[in-house]
């Protein structure tokens, strides 16, 4: 734990640097009249900057471990089918915004599972999540979960897309940083520029859609199968999203078809 603090002070120092950087390389741009080349970098820019990269690298290393290790235990540990034995609650404090605007306080129930399966070499295994939810667990349940030395992930669709959620998040604002090193280190800018074009019609846009897609697609099945208390009107509207995103995905697709990459290029 002391080790991941000294990490994340890392980081925020290298993103305050990184941000006094950029405004240092931009007033000694080629575009810059020589007037303002010749005068020191703006004082308060750098401070301005610097602290939102400092924030960007911060969220990065942070969540960025907390992905590789949930995320990764998804996609790479055993699966196994494990029974809720316990569910512990907590009861915090949460802040909204209601309809006129002003501040108000609720209490929200987080629940911790706890786990019990048998492994690979049948031994009973009992584990207590480290991740707690405001999803109620229910004590009986069988679920599929990742598992190895002690570590565990529930996987299931929910987890999955928000996941891949906070991927997407970090991969924007690891495109956003390495852009300010390539900048700040006085490299072509074209090819990240491209890449950005590419990654957000090509990418961002589809994965958006279609994660939307499967969250509206689980929650009609959950509903009508898996027991759900989805509201019939609910049940309705999503139904009418889904059909109108399939359409959306199908038109988007045969968009970029027709379209060539010469053709963001040019934007770049």
């Amino acid at each position: 734990m002391i080790a991941f603090g000294y990490f994340i002070i890392i980081a925020v120092l290298l993103g305050f640097a990184l941000g006094c950087g950029v405004v240092w390389r931009h007033r000694r741009m080629p575009t810059v009249p020589p007037s303002r080349r010749r005068q020191k970098p703006g004082a308060l820019w750098s401070l301005y900057l610097g602290i939102v990269f400092a924030i960007l690298a911060m969220f990065f290393a942070g969540f960025g471990s907390i992905w590789i290790e949930k995320f990764g235990g998804i996609l790479f540990y055993p699966k196994y089918e494990a029974e809720i034995i316990k569910v512990e609650s907590e009861v915090r404090e949460s802040t909204y915004e209601d309809s006129s605007g002003r501040q108000r306080k609720r209490d929200v129930t987080f629940y911790t599972p706890t786990y019990q399966f048998v492994d690979k070499i049948g031994g009973a295994v009992t584990v207590r999540d480290d991740t707690a939810s405001n999803t109620r667990s229910i004590v009986g349940t069988i679920t599929t979960i990742a598992y190895k030395d002690g570590r565990v992930v529930q996987v299931s669709l929910v987890s999955v897309l928000m996941y891949g959620a906070l991927g997407v998040f970090l991969l924007i604002i690891g495109y956003l940083l390495l852009c300010a090193i390539i900048y700040v280190l006085g490299f072509n800018m074209r090819l990240p520029k491209l890449a950005g074009i590419i990654g957000i019609f090509y990418g961002l846009f589809p994965g958006m859609m279609l994660a939307m897609f499967c969250g509206l697609l689980y929650g009609i099945v959950n509903t009508i199968f898996g027991g759900g208390d989805m509201p019939i009107l609910m049940l309705v509207l999503s139904a009418v999203f889904a059909v109108v995103l399939v359409f959306a995905m199908w038109g988007y697709i045969k968009m970029l078809r027709g379209a060539k990459i010469r053709t963001w290029a040019s934007l770049a």
